[in-house]
């Protein structure tokens, strides 16, 4: 089950090309800023998944292009980066482990535009992310139970 947060932080799970709203699943938790919805949601996702599978029976949803992706976890504890973790094409070994913070503040959502400050740069070099929200220990995890 993919989660997303959209338009004003509402709870929804992400199928296919569309985005079902299963805010109501957290309704007791409204009151509570996102931040704390989501981290309450990842500790008690095993109450709260079969509630969220429930709403999701014939709903349509809509079309990504109908909503605003917000940031998945408005903000996180921290953002640990690792730099020199792919390789470049003129330069194929591997550099040192290089991991580095960033503010919890530069998350956007999907789809989001990120703005640059003027720069006389004329190039741009693109870098894709991956993000793992992690809740709780585990392992040997079958991968039809992973996401």
């Amino acid at each position: 089950m993919r989660l997303a947060l959209f338009n004003d932080y509402q709870l929804g799970v992400v199928q296919n090309d569309r985005i079902i709203d299963v805010s109501a699943a957290i309704a007791d938790l409204q009151d509570h800023a996102p931040q704390v919805r989501m981290q309450r949601l990842i500790t008690q996702w095993a109450t709260r998944q079969p509630q969220i599978a429930a709403l999701l029976a014939g709903q349509r949803g809509f079309a990504f292009d109908e909503v605003t992706f917000c940031a998945p976890l408005p903000r996180p504890g921290q953002l640990v980066c690792l730099a020199g973790n792919y390789l470049e094409p003129q330069k194929p070994e591997r550099g040192l482990f290089n991991a580095f913070l960033k503010s919890p503040n530069s998350l956007i959502g999907h789809g989001g535009t990120v703005e640059l400050a003027p720069a006389e740069a004329t190039v741009f070099h693109f870098e894709p992310e991956l993000a793992l929200v992690i809740g709780k220990a585990a392992s040997r995890i079958k991968a039809e139970e992973a996401m």
